[in-house]
């Protein structure tokens, strides 16, 4: 469902959180709504120019595009003309992690070869 709603949910987190009293729903030493969702939550996109730019708000390392092949809504065979049209305002270390790099970290999956790096276009 894209990216562009975890900032509202972040807000409404903060907010449900800041007027409850902590006794009612957690204890002193537990861990805040809005750590928990960073902590254990990633986000994959795919069509959501307004999502990757609030990457800000959202974490930058724990968001990663997808194309949702082979379904109907996927962005197969356009994939890198899409990524290529909504991350290019996106410095080339925040594009990589977007692409790759957050995937093998959740995924603890090796990074590409480096000439592979080397040979992308986007950010360059």
């Amino acid at each position: 469902a894209g990216i562009s709603w975890v900032p509202m949910v972040r807000e409404r987190l903060g907010r449900a959180y800041r007027h409850l009293p902590a006794s009612e729903v957690w204890s002193a030493t537990d861990p805040d709504p809005l750590e928990l969702l960073h902590r254990n939550f990633w986000f994959a996109s795919l069509e959501d120019p307004s999502g990757f730019r609030m990457l800000d708000l959202i974490g930058e390392d724990k968001v990663m595009v997808e194309t949702d092949f082979p379904h109907m809504d996927s962005t197969w065979p356009g994939c890198q003309q899409m990524i290529r049209s909504e991350l290019s305002h996106l410095d080339a270390a925040t594009i990589a992690k977007v692409c790759f790099a957050n995937a093998c970290a959740l995924y603890r999956h090796p990074l590409p070869p480096t000439d592979w790096v080397e040979r992308a276009t986007l950010g360059a």
